[in-house]
């Protein structure tokens, strides 16, 4: 069967090793890392992403929260804008600068962006929002993408949709901080690199 232009290869659990002291780009960082537990685009799943928002923002529209009413706005905004929606997502999905990560049951998603000030962690998506799906996906692959920006000293950046997902992102992983506000809805978050045996720090 031929590949489709939705088609990522499978990640496997093995990344090949840089010479030490080599600094990879934040956008090399991403590319090259292997995260086990994951996978990537298939076929369809620009359109699969593009209803998983609308889904996750009638979630949000769900919960007694500050961010209930942009939530609604942003889940009755969606339906009109759907048929131009739809047609541009596969190439948003196929941004250079981005990477999907999708759990092994292909329930949830996460996507990366890379920009030279580092990697930007989107929004969680999933089929079934509060479930535990994204959480899951969280646990399986930020120890393999924390170790990788360790080693190659790229900042980490996060949109928590609400603050009490930003309190459940700070709690699973060390050293990410809440910066502000985040737009249009939620918390910013931070994560400075950490040094680690055999990394360079820019500069020295």
């Amino acid at each position: 069967m031929s590949a489709t232009p939705d088609d990522q290869p499978r990640q496997g659990n093995e990344r090949k090793a840089e010479p030490k002291g080599h600094l990879l780009t934040p956008a090399e960082a991403l590319k090259s890392a292997i995260v086990p537990g994951t996978h990537g685009l298939r076929k369809g799943d620009s359109i699969r992403l593009a209803w998983w928002s609308n889904v996750g923002y009638w979630h949000g529209a769900t919960k007694p929260t500050s961010g209930r009413v942009m939530s609604t706005f942003l889940g009755l905004a969606w339906w009109p804008v759907a048929p131009v929606l739809l047609i541009a997502s596969p190439l948003l999905v196929h941004r250079p600068s981005v990477r999907y990560f999708f759990s092994e049951q292909h329930d949830a998603s996460i996507a990366i962006r890379a920009t030279a000030k580092g990697w930007t962690i989107g929004e969680h998506q999933s089929s079934k929002p509060g479930t535990g799906q994204g959480g899951r996906l969280r646990e399986t692959m930020m120890p393999s993408l924390v170790r990788i920006a360790d080693e190659n000293q790229v900042t980490i950046y996060a949109d928590a949709a609400t603050p009490d997902l930003a309190d459940r992102y700070i709690a699973g992983l060390p050293g990410l901080e809440d910066v502000g506000p985040a737009l249009p809805r939620g918390r910013r978050l931070r994560r400075d690199p950490q040094p680690v045996d055999g990394t360079r720090t820019p500069g020295s």
